[in-house]
């Protein structure tokens, strides 16, 4: 996840991860950006190791219990299929319980990205160069917190987003939310949907 600027003041070691240290950055609040940072670094050599990667994951309280949810694709993208995420929603489930990353009770689902996919750090802001991102920002950036546009460019600390023939700056760390926006008049085919797998970890406490 190379090259970014991280939040101001943050002591986050791994500049790669920049958006972990974050709370602004799509993360609701330090407490699950740590979850989210250990939880990431135990899981993504299971990804790695089936020729996956790591989209993007989300943790959240939700009606009487926490939901964890990890996006998966294939390395460079392409798809996934049922057979994969199933194989990395059960080691996952395994490595998560053992080392007891996640306090009380959780649901684990496993997911492809869906066709307006995520994007979360530098390198899959690059895969979509020349192509259609909708951004939300955390301050207002030339008067909009919402930019739809082409993405231009990914420089070291920002997106160029082309839109209506003017180009706006947006900077990694004022980024709420970014999303590829698919063609579908495009002749790219779209990416697979994947299916979902849910793993219950039962009544167990962290203490």
């Amino acid at each position: 996840m190379p090259l970014s600027r991280p939040c101001a003041n943050s002591a986050y070691p791994d500049r790669s991860k920049w958006w972990a240290s974050c709370p602004l950055f799509y993360l609701g609040n330090v407490a699950q950006s740590e979850i989210i940072q250990r939880i990431w670094a135990q899981v993504e050599p299971i990804a790695v190791g089936d020729g996956l990667e790591i989209v993007d994951i989300e943790f959240q309280r939700e009606g009487r219990g926490n939901t964890l949810r990890v996006y998966l694709d294939q390395a460079g993208g392409g798809g996934i299929d049922l057979e994969a995420l199933t194989r990395f929603s059960r080691q996952a489930g395994d490595v998560l319980d053992v080392h007891d990353l996640i306090p009380g009770p959780y649901h684990l689902e496993v997911s492809s990205p869906g066709v307006n996919r995520r994007l979360r750090v530098p390198d899959q802001f690059r895969r979509y160069v020349g192509q259609r991102v909708k951004v939300r920002a955390t301050e207002s950036i030339a008067g909009r917190r919402t930019i739809a546009g082409t993405l231009q460019a990914v420089e070291e600390d920002g997106i160029v987003v082309l839109e209506d023939g003017r180009e706006d700056f947006v900077p990694f760390d004022v980024i709420a939310q970014a999303n590829h926006e698919y063609d579908f008049g495009s002749k790219r085919n779209p990416p697979r949907g994947g299916a979902r797998r849910q793993h219950d970890t039962g009544t167990q406490s962290r203490h």
